[in-house]
């Protein structure tokens, strides 16, 4: 078994990270007239936060060639991949085929994309075990608010978030269901991607808003399953077991980001190692089957 960090500690590091550097975050989306946002995975998730109230288009790697031959007034294409490998590619080569403009959200000073790309922007980011990707989209949202403070953000989650999660045992519980404010309903599918990552089908999991959860979510009870609820504003109780978790900011996705992926790692932390456990066997599966080049470990 490989000895990597789990999830709450890179999230620390990803912050240190970008409190000790000078970065410069902005990133104008306005650019950009009528952009189709490709992505993979949380890459995806992330094109669709970045550009929620742009009048773009969004698809994933299997979508990009009908939405390009369907879609004729998409001007430009985006692609948000941390690695600028693997799909990221393939799908700036079909979009310079269909005569658009290309531009990759990335972490990677030099890769495939990069070099196919019309332009690029390259966010910096840390050493972390292969599908985390939490310096790397952190970077990306941050660069709505790049005026965040980063120092105070680092101190509400080691102080006060670690205060409310250290009481609790969640090796008690077997599933859990994550219920975050409605203005950050687009990030609910990156914490269940975290989750799955994180846990496979061994632990299980839901994420809704608070609208979502009135919609027949607690229909069935369970007396092992926890609710974990973010900026819970309505006193809502949605079953025998709940913790109620403060927000660090009402609009930064970022800032959301990072305090759900600690408290994720929090219980990935007590749980048995399933993702050290897996995650090289995992690797050189997939590389045998795809061909890409994937490690263990992400290097900075």
């Amino acid at each position: 078994m490989v000895s990597l960090p789990t999830l709450n500690t890179i999230v620390l590091e990803t912050l240190d990270l970008y409190i000790s550097k000078e970065v410069n975050t902005s990133l104008d989306l306005t650019q950009f007239k009528t952009p189709l946002v490709v992505g993979s995975g949380n890459g995806y998730y992330t094109g669709r936060i970045l550009f929620r109230n742009l009048g773009a288009f969004f698809a994933t790697e299997s979508e990009i060639e009908e939405k390009l031959q369907r879609i004729p007034s998409i001007t430009d294409v985006v692609v948000v991949s941390a690695s600028g490998e693997k799909h990221a590619p393939i799908i700036l080569t079909i979009a310079k085929e269909h005569h658009k403009k290309t531009f990759l959200i990335s972490s990677s000073k030099e890769s495939s994309g990069r070099a196919i790309a019309d332009q690029s922007i390259i966010m910096p980011k840390i050493s972390e075990p292969y599908t985390y990707n939490t310096s790397t989209y952190f970077g990306y949202m941050l660069a709505e608010n790049p005026h965040l403070d980063l120092k105070k953000l680092r101190i509400f989650i080691e102080e006060n978030l670690e205060q409310l999660l250290t009481p609790i045992d969640f090796t008690k519980y077997r599933s859990f269901c994550i219920v975050i404010p409605d203005q950050f309903v687009l990030i609910r599918e990156m914490f269940e991607t975290k989750f799955i990552e994180l846990f496979g089908r061994k632990v299980a999991r839901d994420v809704f808003s608070y609208e979502q959860m009135k919609h027949a979510t607690t229909v069935i009870q369970d007396s092992e399953e926890l609710f974990i609820c973010f900026g819970n504003k309505t006193g809502a109780k949605y079953g025998e077991n709940q913790i109620n978790l403060p927000i660090f900011d009402e609009t930064s996705y970022a800032a959301m980001m990072l305090v759900g992926y600690y408290t994720i790692g929090k219980i990935q932390e007590v749980f048995p190692p399933y993702f050290m456990e897996s995650i090289e066997e995992y690797c050189a599966r997939a590389k045998e089957q795809s061909g890409f080049n994937i490690s263990s470990v992400v290097k900075a």
